[in-house]
């Protein structure tokens, strides 16, 4: 009651609204123009896409959807690299100092006769 509406508090919310509408929009457009057609001109205006349309208009949006409301999570990015199991891992192993100083000692002994 008397508050001042937020735009960070809103901003998902108005996302959201704003995808799913122009999805609905974009998906139904066609389907639009075809019933004005047979409203305002002939009643068999676009019969034979009609059927096209409404099998297409059925599916479609349920199928984006999905990947709409996902594109409005937040840090969605950090999520998925998080699940990412197929990366590489560097891992870090103690080193043994001994076997470091014996390959030294080998590399500098091959151009004299000292055995090693």
């Amino acid at each position: 009651m008397g508050r001042q509406m937020t735009w960070k508090k809103n901003r998902k919310m108005t996302i959201q609204l704003l995808s799913v509408s122009t999805t609905f929009l974009i998906f139904n457009v066609g389907y639009f123009v075809l019933a004005l057609g047979e409203f305002v001109w002939d009643p068999n205006f676009g019969a034979d896409l009609m059927v096209w349309f409404l099998s297409v208009n059925l599916c479609a949006p349920q199928l984006v959807f999905p990947f709409l409301c996902l594109g409005t999570m937040p840090n969605l990015k950090q999520k998925l690299r998080a699940l990412n199991f197929w990366r590489r891992f560097v891992v870090v192993e103690p080193h043994d100092a001994r076997s470091t100083l014996r390959l030294a000692n080998k590399s500098t002994r091959v151009g004299t006769n000292m055995p090693a």
